[in-house]
């Protein structure tokens, strides 16, 4: 074993040690950490990386539609994070806080756990590849990605807003809007926004149009 690799397991066994301690009057807590913990020793061996962010809770209650990419459910697919490539996983996408969800059953209980997203590189779901971009011109995040990214690209950018539609008694009554969809397209290492088929053409040089409108038609 080496040094770094004795390092990591100290990390870990001190970090479980330390759980564990300060949950052991909630024993219902400390069953389902154990649960985590040698469920993740099985599947992922000692690498604790994908299960160590904050486990997702739906705090807000009165809500009229729901924060995610496509439907409120787990789609199977795969990411990259901290550079190790993790495939036939769970994920969920919140559009409202652009974060990434991993889906974790352990025998008892089916937890969203949200993964740190600054080390995550790139995802896919729902046969949708997305990968993570800080260009001059863009909002820093995720975006769908279609072409090739060695000549022409469109970087799609999808978020969710969240609106106060009431008040009651009981409190707020909050909104999600639709799917709100920003396209880019990034060619000859220029992005450009585009927002109908007409601009997008423009953007092109003037011998390539033609192609472009049977393309896209």
């Amino acid at each position: 074993m080496t040094l770094n690799s004795k390092i990591k397991l100290y990390s870990v066994l001190s970090f479980s040690i330390f759980f564990t301690t300060i949950f052991s009057q909630n024993s219902e807590v400390e069953i389902v950490y154990k649960e985590i913990y040698h469920k993740t020793q099985r599947i992922y061996g000692i690498d604790l990386e994908l299960v160590n962010g904050i486990i997702y809770d739906n705090i807000i209650k009165r809500t009229i539609g729901h924060p995610f990419f496509l439907e409120p459910r787990p789609y199977n697919g795969e990411l990259v994070f901290r550079g190790k490539s993790y495939k036939n996983i769970e994920l969920i996408y919140d559009l409202f806080r652009q974060q990434i969800l991993l889906n974790y059953t352990t025998d008892s209980n089916n937890l969203w756990i949200y993964i740190p997203s600054e080390h995550i590189s790139e995802f896919s779901l729902f046969n949708k590849n997305f990968q993570k971009y800080s260009l001059k011109g863009l909002p820093t995040g995720f975006y769908q990605v279609i072409g090739n990214p060695d000549s022409i690209m469109c970087l799609y950018y999808w978020k969710k807003n969240r609106r106060t539609v009431g008040h009651t008694e009981a409190g707020y009554l909050y909104e999600y809007t639709n799917e709100i969809k920003t396209c880019y397209l990034l060619m000859d290492n220029e992005i450009s926004r585009y927002t109908s088929n007409f601009s997008f053409v423009s953007l092109f040089p003037y011998e390539l149009k033609p192609d472009i409108r049977k393309y896209i038609r």
